[in-house]
């Protein structure tokens, strides 16, 4: 047991994604990603929008959305992600998932979140009470997201 007393109970997804835009408000990703531009002192926000499979036991199907980034001036970014999943058999539940990006020293950021799901869906209602956590890694330069989501 942890000292939150919270562990991991199953693995629920993993996510294998990648960007499909970007929206940039005044500071454009690439000069941020590569240091030639830091946040400005009120922050910076970028959205990235993305689209890929998602995959488990009991989970298959398209994911899609968009993350609604914060980037602070001291370059924490915070995420704020909406999306669908779309199940094999055409189900859609709405998901949400807040947390952080983290800088790694190879150039991929760390993935730290926390997700919630929603659908009306009879086969898909078990989704309505998990909390899952998720880690993973998302390459900025080649838009590539890789991540792995358990039930708490």
């Amino acid at each position: 047991m942890s000292v939150t007393g919270i562990e991991p109970k199953e693995l629920v997804y993993e996510v294998s994604a990648t960007f499909t835009g970007v929206t940039e408000f005044g500071v454009s990703m690439e000069d941020f990603l590569t240091g030639q531009a830091a946040p400005p002192p009120q922050g910076m926000r970028i959205d990235i929008a993305f689209a890929g499979s998602i995959s488990g036991e009991r989970l298959n199907g398209t994911v899609s959305g968009v993350d609604y980034i914060a980037i602070r001036a001291d370059g924490r970014a915070e995420l704020h992600i909406h999306g669908t999943l779309t199940t094999a058999d055409g189900a859609n539940i709405s998901f949400f998932a807040g947390g952080l990006a983290l800088p790694h020293e190879d150039g991929h950021l760390e993935l730290r979140e926390h997700a919630v799901m929603s659908t009306a869906h009879a086969e898909y209602e078990w989704v309505n009470n998990l909390a899952i956590w998720a880690v993973g890694a998302v390459n900025p330069m080649t838009g590539q997201i890789s991540l792995k989501g358990y039930s708490v």
